[in-house]
């Protein structure tokens, strides 16, 4: 039986994504997409402004489920950052939208 680790805490933080021209060349699938790379520094700053000190240089089991699709006609993108600081230390980050459907 897997252990469940033990939050200490657990907060979700606006995130505002630009979508910048240069984004809309990075594509899969004939769509653009927010590259890892860029959701990843997203993730990290705001990561560190809530847990300062924190070193982000260094991420470990980066999981990217879905694509999140760019449009040029919409210029920004509001997100979340899901952050739980787990008793151990262990920091997980989380990029997380919605879309209706």
């Amino acid at each position: 039986m897997e252990t469940v680790p033990d939050l200490t805490r657990q907060v979700r933080l606006p995130l505002d994504i630009a979508v910048r021209p240069y984004l809309m060349d990075h594509r899969f699938e004939g769509k653009a997409v927010l590259p890892a790379v860029e959701a990843m520094q997203y993730l990290s700053a705001s990561t560190r402004r809530h847990c300062p000190g924190l070193n982000v240089r260094s991420i470990e089991n980066a999981e990217f489920s879905r694509f999140l699709s760019l449009t040029p006609d919409v210029p920004r993108i509001e997100a979340v950052n899901e952050i739980e600081v787990h008793a151990d230390g262990r920091v997980t980050s989380r990029l997380l939208t919605r879309t209706r459907s």
